[in-house]
């Protein structure tokens, strides 16, 4: 079940709208999926996935994910060669912005994640978190900042939302890659090849992209039948 929170201080960032959406996964006692789950879905090493599984064998298991909603970074795709077979390079440059602002907006929302463990629900429970054994990262005082700043070089994912390498905008913005009619620009002659996915949003959308997937298609759709 997901949720959508505002990290921000707003004595210093007036701006209330969520910044991190949590999704929670609940497993009872000795899941059997949950092997497949960590490692197939969420790319989870072998090594982490055991310590969460062993943990399963004697605990329910709250399995928190804290999505950045809005990133700064950007990440670069690449081709390979001139073989439209092969694989295009892709460069994901998590928490890469020059200001840390991506790394500090997870970490607000980790912060949060973890004050959930105060509250008299979790204390009435004896709920406590699982601290991997990161061998980069056991010196670290935990939790802190410092130490999720180390965690994040191993559990940092994509979550099934790719957008923005087509961008849309006007031919004149060196970073387009589609027009507002979702044509490609630089391609001459008829038929126009357009794209219609999530590639072309010019900044992610705060939630699920889905839906305004759908939304695309339909104006393309439309875009098409209107065409002489």
């Amino acid at each position: 079940f997901p949720a959508f929170i505002n990290t921000n201080d707003a004595t210093i960032n007036p701006d209330s709208n969520p910044n991190v959406q949590w999704i929670f996964y609940l497993f009872d006692l000795k899941q059997f999926e949950l092997s497949e789950i960590l490692i197939n879905k969420y790319s989870f090493s072998a090594q982490y996935a055991q310590e969460i599984i062993d943990a399963n064998q004697n605990y329910k298991i709250l399995m928190a994910v804290n999505i950045l909603l809005n990133p700064v970074s950007r990440g670069l795709i690449r081709i390979s060669g001139t073989d439209p077979n092969l694989h295009p390079k892709i460069y994901t440059n998590y928490l890469s912005d020059a200001n840390g602002i991506d790394e500090s907006t997870l970490t607000a929302g980790v912060n949060k994640l973890q004050q959930l463990f105060s509250t008299t629900v979790m204390t009435s429970i004896s709920a406590s978190m699982i601290k991997f054994n990161i061998t980069e990262c056991n010196d670290i005082a935990y939790p802190s900042n410092a130490y999720w700043s180390c965690y994040y070089k191993y559990f940092m994912q994509n979550l099934w939302h790719p957008a923005g390498s087509c961008m849309m905008s006007k031919a004149t913005d060196p970073k387009a890659v589609v027009d507002p009619t979702l044509k490609v620009l630089g391609i001459s002659g008829a038929p126009r090849v357009r794209v219609a996915d999530a590639s072309i949003m010019p900044q992610v959308t705060s939630g699920n992209t889905q839906c305004p997937c759908y939304l695309i298609g339909e104006k393309a759709a439309a875009m098409v039948m209107a065409t002489p």
